[in-house]
Parts: structure tokens; C-alpha cells; sequence
């Protein structure tokens, strides 16, 4: 039997009084047996609905209620919502005591959720968090690196950012890479982490990585797959037409089971992630590309990643979050494995400069873009920086290659 015995107080917010979804008629109570606190509301169209709990006005930290469950951290349709809690680490015998105490449900629009995502590859279950306390187990946790995929939402729209490689720094690749000004149209969320072999088994079935080693290849970035292999040779082509995906593809596998439109960045969304508002070749704010800048930050083969084969943890790919994220809280943007794109480049030409808009690549090029280097970079090559193109025929497989998912907020 659920008693309303202790006094709450009730708070609803939804966006900004020029947006919408709103939220109204949020009631709190807890139940005396099972110790269980209930929130309900009431919510005026589909949107992205999270939860604060607080204690005369203060919260308590999202870090206190992560084992929410219901209607929450998830896209909800419009109706009744409801929220379920125990208060395990709040108050002492899971009982609410001694203050007044509030539930704040807030609404997100679809197209601007909160900031990280998270996706079960098996299942297909998607869920959003406000913040890095909110998220079950924090960044770090080996999940995000093995059963789900946890991206983070980049603020790009109206953005402008200067992408390539500085004339100075560019070496060979100036003609490919030259510095100049983008403008992004849309935030986007990207992977935290590159995609893993584990992530990739689950959902493709196979293990197609040559650092597959069963005592560790769980969580280390997959390669030798194609871009082929992870949009599809038929619909998956067609970018920048539209963004449509074969359905037997890796793509195909993950927007069927998620009802999410998952997709490689394109090749402005990814350096402006990369570079984390910088403008130096490496996303440190240094110029200076040697052992010293590149090992705090990525695996190359200053520590490890130019011995082949990969007999162990040390040599080969790193797993995934090993070294330091970049200021936005991506890792392994530089080194460990190129990044399949998804822009059609021309592997010779000078790419076409002459907008600053969001750029899509070449509609009939080729070659598709690889970012970022691999754990076989050469500082003096100029492939480990923010600004260097890459790219291969998308039927290429090579132990360097792999991805990171994105996903454009429309």
C-alpha cells in the first residue's frame, strides 16, 4: 500500500518559455514498506525526460539517484509519465527524513537532448544523461567499451572553427589538408570511445580485428573493417545524397535494434571534435608532434603501436580510453586507429575550400576519409595531427583502420 506520510514539494520544469515540451502535475511520494519514492507527471509531447532530485531546493547530486528506472532518461511519449526510486545512499534505512523534498522532471526536446547517450548494442535500449554524475558508473565504465556505446553531444550548430593543417606544419599534405574556415549547421553527438571489437561482435557476430587476442580484444578498437562493411555497398553509398544505410550493415544492425539513425561523423564534425576548440596540430595546443606531446594522448609507435603482431597489451592498438581524452572528453582522437569518414574525397585533389559551410565531401570522388592516424604513426610523417585527410577505397580493410559512431541532431 503506497502512504503519502511525509510532506513533499513538487517542481516541474520543461524548456525555455519559447520551446516546447512542457511538464506539469508532478507529484512525489514514498512508500513506508517498500521504501520506494514515486514521481509522477504529466508530459504535453514526445521528448527526452530526465530527473533532479533535491532537498530544500539543493540537489543531491545526480551521483545519489543513478538507479532510477521508468519513464526517465529515455525518450517518452506524451501522457503520464513514471519515475521510480530507492534512496539507498541518501538517507539512512532508504527513509526521506528531516527535509523537504523535491522532484524537478525536466522535458528535452528531440532535437536537443542532453548531453551523453547511451546504447545497449543487444538489446537496442537508448538512454540520455545530463551529466558525468548522472552516467551509471561514470565515463570510464568497461560497459562503455564493450556492450553499449556511449556518445557525447558536441554544441556545432552555428559554429565556425578553422579546419586542416596550418601551411607551416602541413609538410606533403598542404594541398590535402589546407587550413581554412568551416562553418558546422547542426550539434551531433560522437562516440566517446572508438567502436570496439566487442561492440562490433555483438552486433555483427564476427571478429574480423587482427589484435584479437581473446584475453583482451574486448575493448580495443575494431579494425580491418570497411567502410563497406559498416554502411553497406548499395544504399550505404549514396552520401551525401542521404544518409540511408544498407540493412545488413553495421549501421543497418544498430538503427534496426535502437530506432536511432546512427552514422559516421562527417569529416567537419569530427575535427571540430577532435580539435576541442583549438587551432595547433595536436589537440594539446602544441605545434610540436614527437614522442613527448604524442604519448600522454594516443598509442603510436613511440609506445607500442609500431610492433606487429600485437602478442600482448602492450604492442599493436591500445584499448579504448588508455590514454588522455582531448578538453571536450573524447579519447583516442590522434593514433591508436584511423577513423572512417563519411566524405567522398579525392585522394590527390586540393578538396574545394570556397564555402564555409558545414562541408559533405565530393558527391562522386571515390575515395572515402579516414581521420585522426593510427597506432603505426610516424610523427614524422604528419599523419598524428587534428588536421591531416586520409583516405582509402571504401572496400578497404587494413589492421589501422576502424570508426567511431556519430549521430547528426536534426
Amino acid at each position: 500500500m503506497k502512504t503519502q506520510f511525509f510532506l513533499f514539494s513538487l517542481v516541474c520544469a520543461g524548456a525555455l518559455a519559447a520551446a516546447v515540451p512542457q511538464v506539469s502535475d508532478v507529484t512525489i511520494a514514498q512508500d513506508k514498506a517498500s521504501r520506494l519514492v514515486t514521481v509522477t507527471y504529466r508530459l504535453d509531447a514526445d521528448a527526452v525526460v530526465t530527473v533532479d532530485f533535491t532537498t530544500n531546493g539543493v540537489s543531491i547530486g545526480a551521483a545519489n539517484f543513478q538507479n532510477v528506472v521508468g519513464n526517465v532518461n529515455a525518450q517518452v511519449a506524451a501522457g503520464t509519465g513514471t519515475i521510480t526510486w530507492r534512496p539507498d545512499k541518501s538517507w539512512p534505512d532508504h527513509v526521506i527524513r528531516e527535509a523537504v523534498v523535491g522532484a524537478t522532471v525536466r522535458a528535452w526536446p528531440l532535437n536537443a537532448p542532453p548531453t551523453f547517450l547511451v546504447a545497449d548494442v543487444s538489446t537496442g535500449a537508448v538512454n540520455y544523461y545530463v551529466d558525468e554524475d548522472a552516467l551509471p558508473g561514470g565515463v570510464t565504465n568497461a560497459l562503455y567499451k564493450t556492450t553499449h556505446l556511449l556518445l557525447r553531444r558536441v554544441e556545432a550548430a552555428g559554429r565556425t572553427y578553422s579546419m586542416g593543417i596550418p601551411a607551416q606544419y602541413a609538410g606533403d599534405y598542404a594541398a590535402r589538408s589546407p587550413f581554412h574556415r568551416v562553418s558546422l549547421t547542426n550539434d551531433f553527438y560522437l562516440g566517446v570511445y572508438e567502436t570496439t571489437q566487442r561492440q562490433w561482435e555483438l552486433v555483427k557476430g564476427n571478429r574480423p580485428s587482427e589484435c584479437s587476442n581473446s584475453s583482451y580484444y574486448q575493448a580495443r578498437p575494431v579494425e580491418k573493417v570497411s567502410f563497406n562493411d559498416i554502411r553497406g555497398t548499395s544504399a550505404g553509398q549514396q552520401w551525401p545524397a542521404n544518409d540511408d544505410v544498407d540493412a545488413n550493415s553495421f549501421l543497418g544492425i544498430l538503427r534496426g535494434r535502437t530506432d536511432v539513425r546512427f552514422d559516421l561523423p562527417t569529416s567537419a564534425q569530427w575535427e571540430y571534435a577532435c580539435r576541442a576548440g583549438t587551432v595547433t596540430v595536436l589537440y594539446t595546443d602544441t605545434n610540436v608532434v614527437d614522442a613527448a606531446t604524442l604519448n600522454p594522448i594516443s598509442r603510436n609507435t613511440h609506445n607500442g603501436g609500431g610492433t606487429w603482431p600485437a602478442s600482448g597489451l602492450n604492442t599493436g592498438t591500445a584499448a579504448v580510453g588508455t590514454y588522455l581524452p582531448n578538453a571536450w572528453g573524447f579519447y583516442d582522437m590522434i593514433g591508436n586507429v584511423y577513423e572512417w569518414c563519411l566524405d567522398r574525397i579525392d585522394s590527390s585533389a586540393v578538396p574545394d575550400v570556397s564555402t564555409e559551410l558545414e562541408p559533405l565531401g565530393s558527391a562522386t570522388a571515390t575515395y572515402r576519409a579516414k581521420r585522426g592516424g593510427s597506432a603505426e604513426g610516424n610523427p614524422s610523417q604528419n599523419f598524428l595531427n587534428a588536421g591531416y585527410h586520409g583516405a582509402n577505397t571504401p572496400d578497404t580493410t587494413h589492421r589501422s583502420i576502424g570508426f567511431r559512431v556519430a549521430l547528426r541532431l536534426r
